[in-house]
């Protein structure tokens, strides 16, 4: 019930107020936020390159592309500004821009990671909102751009050490963030109307993660990572339900939460290894019960993803491997060849994975528990590639330091098999 009232909150209008198409990629790891796709164009037999259809110059940072019917929008940043903007899904026109002032000075240990946006945004029922590196919170309507309300933070410190990576998500009529800095901060939901504030937990400052909804025994659960603790909050008022004590080295928690269904959610970390935990309801009181922990494959910057019972994510051991583990036991069931990078994405596409790594290369690996077997591979930019692709249609979005790109995927009888 849970992903039937989400997916008809967040795909029922798109960005011209027409009804959204089943193939949109509206927020952060997709539809159900989980890195899944059931609509995207598989080829029979992969081509031996993609097909450039456009590319765009907009702007630096390492949010995502999010896709709502016929528009692409993209939360970026030009020198001391942030931008948001919308393009046309087919032809990478410009539709519209907004900008605002969002001057930012990196933590001397963190510039590598650069001044951001790097959250992603989310698109639902006509409107965009957007969390920027400083935590200026925004939403507008995704048509015409109009801004229809604002936040500005007001915690001593505006963002975690690496600036504000969690992206916002929408939950019936409020929109869900954590804000603040090291040692200190707020899960806040606003009104998705007017950005009137509904309820705050206040217990612990922002992770790097992302959080989720998922549904246990008929309840919804807001569940997250925060600094210092793997987290549940009622969605609809706040209230906490249960948390886990959850460290990593330098307060990294940054792997978005993934539900296995029947209220089994992992979570990783930083030498931390795997974990599937069960929620369970007794006593009138909430508590994770331990269903598995794999520690020899602890996942740092990649969040994971979950098909046919298998789970499929990337280790940051020898610069990176692709693993996969059964899901139901957590046993290692293969290991893919080092070297990957310092993070890739994982999609799930159906029959196959597509990997993107930091270093632009896009590999098509099979869905499968006896071996990495790799399908195909590409190179997608010439640049670094630290946002997440968004897989609509036939098409690759993939942004790179500067550039938007729009990748066709097409048949190619000589393709590999």
């Amino acid at each position: 019930m849970i992903r039937l009232l989400l997916t008809g909150l967040l795909l029922a209008i798109s960005s011209d107020g027409e009804p959204a198409l089943a193939r949109d990629w509206p927020q952060w790891r997709g539809p159900d936020r989980d890195g899944r796709t059931l609509d995207f164009q598989t080829p029979a037999v992969w081509p031996d390159s993609l097909r450039l259809e456009w590319q765009v110059n907009v702007g630096t940072g390492h949010s995502s592309p999010v896709v709502s019917g016929e528009s692409v929008f993209l939360h970026t940043r030009l020198d001391d500004e942030e931008t948001v903007s919308r393009f046309a899904l087919g032809s990478g026109q410009l539709k519209w821009r907004r900008t605002y002032p969002a001057p930012y000075e990196m933590n001397p240990n963190a510039r590598d990671h650069g001044k951001g946006p790097k959250s992603t945004p989310v698109v639902a029922d006509g409107r965009l909102f957007t969390l920027g590196i400083t935590e200026i919170l925004s939403a507008f309507d995704a048509a015409s751009g109009e801004l229809l309300w604002r936040h500005i933070p007001d915690f001593p410190l505006n963002a975690p050490l690496f600036g504000t990576a969690a992206s916002p998500i929408v939950f019936g009529d409020v929109v869900v963030t954590h804000l603040g800095g090291r040692g200190q901060g707020a899960l806040v939901a606003y009104a998705v109307s007017d950005g009137s504030e509904r309820w705050r937990w206040s217990d612990d400052g922002p992770g790097y993660a992302s959080p989720i909804v998922i549904e246990v025994e008929g309840n919804p659960q807001l569940i997250t990572q925060t600094e210092h603790y793997c987290l549940a909050v009622d969605p609809v008022t706040g209230e906490e339900l249960w948390r886990l004590p959850f460290t990593t080295p330098h307060d990294q928690n940054v792997v978005t939460p993934l539900s296995l269904g029947g209220g089994i959610v992992v979570f990783s970390g930083l030498e931390q290894g795997t974990h599937a935990m069960r929620i369970v309801h007794e006593d009138g009181q909430w508590r994770p019960d331990t269903v598995w922990h794999n520690r020899g494959l602890s996942m740092y910057m990649n969040s994971p993803v979950v098909g046919d019972s298998l789970l499929f994510g990337l280790t940051n051991s020898q610069r990176g491997r692709l693993f996969c583990l059964d899901a139901k036991t957590g046993e290692t069931l293969w290991r893919g060849p080092p070297g990957v990078g310092d993070n890739a994405v994982i999609v799930d596409i159906g029959g196959s994975l597509l990997v993107q790594s930091a270093g632009a290369a896009l590999q098509v690996v099979k869905k499968t528990g006896s071996a990495f077997d790799l399908v195909s591979k590409y190179v997608v930019a010439d640049s670094p590639t630290w946002s997440h692709p968004a897989p609509v249609g036939n098409r690759l979005l993939v942004k790179d330091v500067s550039h938007l790109t729009s990748w066709i995927v097409t048949a190619d009888d000589k393709g590999p098999q």
